[in-house]
């Protein structure tokens, strides 16, 4: 899940910032997935302990997350930042 990552935040920044704003970036991501299992229950309640419906509002997160990796910038070919 997160092998992106080393690929693909590192073109994002200059070299002088790139292994902290990296690290942050990976380590910010893990702390929001942890969330996601807690989210997931505390959805099941409202929804009358139906955990279909709970389940498909975490599938549109996950949507999301395809969206956000679609608009992100193209790296390829590019020259990293210094």
């Amino acid at each position: 899940m997160f092998s992106g990552h080393a690929i693909y935040l590192p073109e994002l920044f200059p070299t002088h910032v790139r292994a902290t704003a990296v690290s942050f970036c990976n380590g910010t991501g893990r702390i929001i997935t942890q969330l996601g299992p807690l989210a997931a229950g505390l959805l099941v309640a409202p929804f009358g302990g139906n955990f279909s419906t709970a389940a498909g509002v975490m599938t549109c997160f996950a949507l999301l997350s395809i969206v956000a990796m679609a608009l992100g910038r193209e790296t390829k070919d590019h020259v990293l930042p210094d």
